[in-house]
């Protein structure tokens, strides 16, 4: 899971400091977690204005699960002044069937 954080805001020319991006879990599943060692924040440190860095999070998702399992979460931008901005509520973890490659083939 990651997002793109863009310093966008404030006056033109800016830097945002202390930029850190946080991911919370909003529904509860066993079968899917952040992968062991994984911190739940990332330090993005001072972006510039009009600058961008990434944040990612990486998941794991146990043999146990069944296709459908699913998990929603948020990721949470914060920076030194500025307001609080996050992904759409709307955003899931999705265990799904693989798409079988053996229907591809060469005819010569």
């Amino acid at each position: 899971m990651g997002a793109i954080v863009c310093n966008t805001g404030g006056t033109a020319g800016e830097s945002a400091t202390g930029v850190v991006v946080t991911h919370s879990w909003t529904t509860a599943n066993a079968n899917i977690a952040l992968s062991p060692g994984t911190p739940t924040t990332r330090s993005l440190g001072t972006l510039a204005y009009g600058a961008c860095k990434h944040a990612y999070f990486d998941a794991e998702v146990a043999l146990t699960a069944v296709l459908g399992d699913q998990r929603k979460y948020l990721l949470t931008a914060t920076a030194t002044g500025a307001a609080a901005v996050s992904t759409p509520s709307t955003r899931y973890l999705y265990n799904e069937k693989l798409v079988s490659q053996g229907r591809n083939s060469v005819n010569s």
